[in-house]
């Protein structure tokens, strides 16, 4: 039934292009085709048979009524030129932004039936690999790109299938060019109004040796649409193991986890491309080779990644940009770490954090050629939040550690250390570096940077011509030097054709390097010796640089971001709590529950959003917008040593004052020592500042970005209010007040929304029994 709709289909177009022939319309790619009327193509239909022969056309889908003859890469073709009936199968267009794809097994071979619907080689793309199924009902009559093929653009011609097996031999010497191609251009369309249209010619594509057995070459896969490269981890198979569909391949370990890397096929592990514990693979490079059978593995022994083909970084280049300029330095290649190492796994500095950039290495708690099992604390990293463990995800054996311990500001995705599978030939590591598996050495220590920028530093620097030096650096580099006191003749440009960048010159600095005299040695030697300051005069000028934690850094950063671009309102306000005293003192005597003021005011808090939604939203800066938040969760601060943290107390209005309680007193005590989770102190909806036990009678607070609100809470004070009564009398009266400073986002907030809030806060700290409900 399917065949026949699609004959029918065909037939209807087929009958609407006769009729414009019929009335003298030319068939051109740029031309579209009216629909023809039932009575009218009836007539045509017996027409279409005998001008089916010798009528060559390339069309696309039907699309709002017309039928569009496409210029280039059409779908199917059907031609004679002393063919039989074919039709030419292109390389698909899977997505929108699909360009190419490659091409891998080919489940069907030349010469065998094929039906609709029937897969004939695998498609991969950038995002997945997908079936390639026949349309028609015929004869594979030719391959045109063999299995493995790489960065086969959109259009290209892939096979031919013939209706028959009658005449499948004269398909043998018909090449890629020979497909669809653009119908003549009549000579009424060459006027210069109306530019011809060109196809753009696919760039070559290399394929691999076609005297190599039936082989599939896995590549690396793109596992998020960010991902532009990974780090390859333990290879599970060798060389020559048999491979099914679904065995783990090895380790990928991307800027986000660590995931398995499966084979699509079964078959034979002909080929490692990548040895384990290589660095920065970018998306579609050959990772392996997968042969179908052991037959003739021999030939692969010297197969190499250029066999197959360019790789995806390059192929997404223009031909003209690919070409290197005379001048231009060669592309630099990846070093690889050495191949006859042991199997291993280089662990790096993960990324615990979305906003996290680096981190500090504490305490380890391996040494080298200790034996490691899964889950084993190795060290302790230090970020911008919070000292958390770092695991070992593998068992083996503590081959080498790459950065020691105190070692400040590693960079996100340096090696750290290196594991081993077994403790055989670890002596191999002695020499292994972290160069060796991160092109970036910015995260090293300070000795290692000192002893790097003394080796690269050159004895007797060349000194630079002022045209030259204007030349090899921009002016935050230009600006250091004078800061510095530096010559740029003393330092080595590492950037693009030896260029002087920022970096080269903070290391310098770092390793304390001299600024360039150009007074004789014994002046300099007096210039250099650091004058003594008079006593009289020592103390104004005295003073201790004090060390900056990373969470203080990033706190004074988030601060001048929050005040400079958030615009702040202040409202103020103040809530009796005698009431919430006397119940406090009441569950204590009565029932042995200790709750402090604060816990009540969490509870007061949580129930005053629920109360009041509009309180609870955020400005989208993307969008321009506020948005509501879905649930309520508090933020409490908490001084620390290493700063101030605020622990999410999630779906607070949820909970009862025993458990906000407990759990607010389990995240301070984990928060001052350091062990809170990411998804603890991430996040939050609202955050509460409370100094009264700082005798701080009221503050205004900063907001937490992306939050728009922080209340800011004081001590409670004793004062005398007048207390009037039902006759219009009254009399003086001792309360304790607790002024509470409620600081907005005003694009959020405006002077309605938040003083409703306040109201419903002073409502539950005034009637706490509320509370309990």
């Amino acid at each position: 039934m399917a065949a026949l709709c699609r004959s029918g289909v065909a037939r209807e177009r087929m009958a609407r292009v006769l009729a414009s022939s019929l009335r003298r319309t030319a068939v051109s790619p740029r031309w579209y085709y009216t629909r023809v009327p039932v009575a009218r193509k009836e007539q045509l239909m017996p027409l279409q048979d005998a001008r089916n022969s010798y009528f060559s056309a390339s069309f696309i889908e039907e699309q709002y009524g017309f039928l569009t003859a496409k210029s280039a890469y059409g779908v199917r073709s059907y031609s004679s030129g002393g063919l039989p009936p074919h039709e030419v199968l292109t390389m698909p267009a899977l997505s929108p932004t699909m360009t190419q794809g490659h091409v891998g097994k080919w489940k069907k071979k030349e010469g065998e039936t094929v039906a609709a619907g029937d897969v004939l080689c695998d498609i991969e793309t950038d995002k997945a690999t997908l079936d390639f199924e026949s349309l028609e009902d015929g004869v594979l009559a030719k391959i045109l790109i063999p299995a493995g093929t790489k960065d086969v653009p959109v259009g290209q011609a892939l096979c031919v299938v013939a209706e028959s097996a009658e005449g499948v031999e004269q398909f043998a010497s018909y090449s890629a060019g020979a497909g669809p191609t653009p119908s003549p251009q009549p000579k009424q369309q060459a006027s210069p109004s109306s530019p011809p249209a060109t196809a753009p010619s696919p760039s070559p594509q290399r394929s691999p040796p076609s005297d190599l057995p039936p082989h599939e070459v896995l590549t690396m896969p793109a596992l998020s649409p960010t991902m532009t490269q990974g780090n390859v981890g333990k290879w599970k198979k060798k060389e020559g193991d048999m491979v099914a569909a679904g065995d783990v391949l090895c380790d990928i370990e991307t800027d986000k986890a660590t995931l398995d890397f499966e084979s699509l096929e079964d078959g034979v592990l002909a080929k490692i491309l990548i040895p384990a514990g290589t660095k920065d693979i970018p998306v579609g490079q050959a990772l392996c080779v997968v042969a179908e059978s052991k037959e003739g593995l021999e030939k692969f022994t010297s197969y190499s990644q250029e066999e197959d083909g360019q790789t995806a970084s390059q192929a997404s280049q223009p031909q003209e940009q690919a070409r290197p300029s005379s001048h231009s330095p060669p592309p630099p290649h990846p070093s690889f770490p050495p191949v006859d190492l042991p199997p291993h796994e280089v662990l790096s500095m993960p990324a615990l954090s979305p906003t996290m950039t680096q981190g500090n290495v504490g305490t380890w708690k391996k040494k080298e050629g200790d034996k490691v099992a899964a889950g084993d604390v190795l060290c302790d990293i230090e970020t911008d939040k919070a000292t958390l463990d770092f695991e070992s995800l593998e068992d083996g054996v503590m081959a080498k550690i790459l950065i020691p311990s105190g070692t400040k500001d590693v960079q996100v995705g340096r090696g750290l250390c290196v594991i081993a599978e077994s403790d055989q030939e670890l002596e191999k590591f002695a020499s292994y570096s972290s160069e060796a598996s991160t092109p970036s050495a910015s995260g090293q220590s300070p000795k290692a940077a000192e002893g790097q920028s003394q080796a690269h530093a050159p004895a007797t620097p060349a000194p630079l011509s002022s045209s030259a030096v204007q030349g090899k650096f921009g002016p935050a580099v230009r600006k250091l030097l004078a800061e510095s006191g530096l010559d740029a003749s003393q330092l080595t440009g590492t950037g693009p054709h030896g260029m002087l960048v920022k970096g080269d010159v903070l290391a310098a600095m770092k390793s304390g390097l001299l600024p360039k005299s150009k007074s004789t040695p014994a002046a300099a030697s007096k210039i250099s010796a650091p004058a003594k300051v008079p006593a009289a005069s020592s103390p104004a000028l005295s003073y201790e640089d004090i060390p900056t934690s990373q969470i203080r850094k990033i706190i004074a950063k988030r601060l001048v971001e929050s005040k400079s671009g958030i615009p702040h309102a202040y409202l103020e306000a103040a809530t009796l709590l005698d009431p919430t005293l006397d119940l406090r003192k009441e569950l204590k005597e009565n029932h042995g529950v200790s709750i402090s003021v604060n816990d009540f005011i969490i509870r007061a808090t949580a129930l005053a959003l629920k109360e009041v939604p509009e309180a609870n939203a955020f400005w989208d800066d993307k969008a321009g917008t506020r948005v509501k938040n879905n649930s309520i969760d508090i933020c409490v601060a908490v001084a620390t040593e290493k700063g101030l943290m605020t622990p999410i107390l999630k779906n607070a209005d949820q909970k009862s004052l025993s458990d906000i309680s407990s759990e607010v007193k389990s995240l301070a005590e984990r928060a001052r020592a350091g062990k809170l989770k990411p998804n603890e102190f991430q996040g939050g909806t609202f955050s509460i500042s409370n100094l009264g036990m700082f005798s701080v009678d009221h503050f205004s607070a900063i907001i937490n970005p992306p939050q728009a609100c922080i209340l800011a809470v004081g001590r409670g004070v004793k004062k005398v209010v007048w207390e009037e009564d039902a006759d219009g009398g009254g009399r003086p009266k001792t309360v304790t007040q607790m002024l509470v400073t409620l600081s907005v986002d005003h694009r959020v907030y405006d002077g309605e929304t938040g003083g409703r809030f306040l109201k419903a806060l002073h409502a539950n700290l005034s009637d706490p029994k509320r509370m309990l409900l």
